[in-house]
């Protein structure tokens, strides 16, 4: 692990251009970002995902600065969507988010398995599962053909997205069932915390080289807090550490923490400086 690993999201300045929030990035010490889903719109906005992203990937090469890791849309886009019509929009938009992050040179891209509406609509687990297992490969073929992974986060609470996807036996069964080699796993500590479906370590270590993504965060054991580390204190963060580099994870360590966002833009930059700070003193020291 090095300094180039630790990034924020981009959501973390969404206000912002997608070169507006590069550059604050890179005025924090940070030289690589999770690009969120908003970010991702901006870009979309401007022309077709080879066109648009190249633009945007010419002027991130000329910065210094790196997207290994972004965040397909979970607003907007369920792949588990109940309503056929809808699903098939959902899953082009998804594909095309897929192509625009591959020309920007991310390698993992973490999905949200969708659902809610399923659920909502009376559907069972296994009706809900069963429709996104056929987006899921669908995906996959996109994925395969631009050579990069998605990574199914782990979620929690009752009827919150696709159940199960709490734990890494979960996350692995579902990936086994898709039957896809582009298919990896994120961990969001913070919703692992909040579900308790095993420690962090043991998720870490079953998941193995199957995981491919990170969203730090901590909260106070009640909601989704997204904090940063040992605010909350939810997390056993040496123990989350110790497992990363013992089962030798490569991908970027990821602050996912909107719940910091509140305050004036010069504190929100130094909030940034910090969580490089935290995660070269937990992750690095």
């Amino acid at each position: 692990m090095n300094t180039e690993m630790l990034s924020v999201w981009s959501s973390m300045f969404m206000e912002l251009s997608p070169e507006e929030a590069v550059e604050t990035f890179l005025r924090c010490g940070l030289a690589a970002t999770e690009l969120s889903y908003e970010h991702a719109a901006v870009l979309l906005k401007r022309g077709s995902a080879a066109g648009a992203g190249s633009e945007f990937r010419s002027y991130i090469d000329n910065r210094g600065f790196s997207i290994p890791q972004a965040h397909l849309d979970f607003v907007t886009c369920d792949p588990a969507d109940p309503d056929p019509a809808a699903r098939r929009h959902h899953i082009d938009s998804l594909k095309e988010q897929i192509e625009l992050f591959a020309v920007l040179g991310v390698r993992a891209m973490v999905l949200h398995s969708g659902g809610r509406k399923a659920r909502a609509a009376g559907w069972t687990a296994e009706q809900t599962q069963a429709v996104a297992l056929e987006s899921f490969r669908e995906l996959g073929e996109q994925a395969a053909k631009f050579g990069v992974t998605i990574c199914l986060e782990n979620m929690y609470g009752e009827n919150y997205e696709l159940q199960p996807a709490y734990s890494s036996a979960d996350l692995l069964r579902i990936i086994d069932r898709i039957g896809s080699p582009q298919f990896g796993i994120c961990l969001d500590t913070g919703h692992l915390a909040l579900s308790k479906a095993e420690p962090h370590d043991a998720f870490i270590r079953n998941c193995g080289k199957t995981l491919k993504a990170l969203h730090i965060a901590d909260n106070f054991g009640v909601k989704d807090d997204h904090r940063l580390p040992y605010i909350g204190n939810s997390v056993d963060w040496v123990k989350t550490a110790a497992a990363l580099r013992e089962t030798g994870y490569d991908g970027l360590i990821n602050f996912e923490i909107p719940g910091e966002r509140g305050c004036p833009r010069p504190v929100l930059e130094d909030k940034t400086r910090f969580a490089r700070k935290l995660g070269e003193t937990i992750f690095l020291g």
